[in-house]
């Protein structure tokens, strides 16, 4: 993907859109304040909860065995945001979607 790929700009350095093609992300240190990371976390912790046990083939779930061989992590959710009202929300974020206007 280019420069035209649609990336906000403006409120991407240089830096970061190096970062994006060669990772196909980009990480942006300090958008999130630390109550919001907290929250975000919470949040995370509760959703894995309502998902347990992690099995391979359980629907809306993708897991992966631990590196140490032991039990399964959970790797996404999917749908999510009908699960929880709190990144339903932060997918509304201007933080979050402005980079990709």
């Amino acid at each position: 993907m280019g420069v035209g790929n649609g990336l906000n700009m403006a409120y991407l350095t240089e830096t970061d859109l190096a970062s994006y093609e060669r990772d196909g992300f980009v990480a942006l240190r300090g958008l999130f304040g630390d109550d919001e990371v907290t929250t975000y976390r919470d949040e995370a912790a509760r959703l894995a909860a309502l998902v347990s046990p992690l099995e391979p083939g359980k629907l809306r779930l993708q897991v992966e065995p631990e590196q140490d061989g032991g039990a399964y992590g959970l790797r996404m959710i999917e749908p999510l945001v009908d699960l929880s009202p709190v990144f339903a929300e932060l997918t509304y974020d201007r933080r979050v979607v402005g980079p990709v206007e």
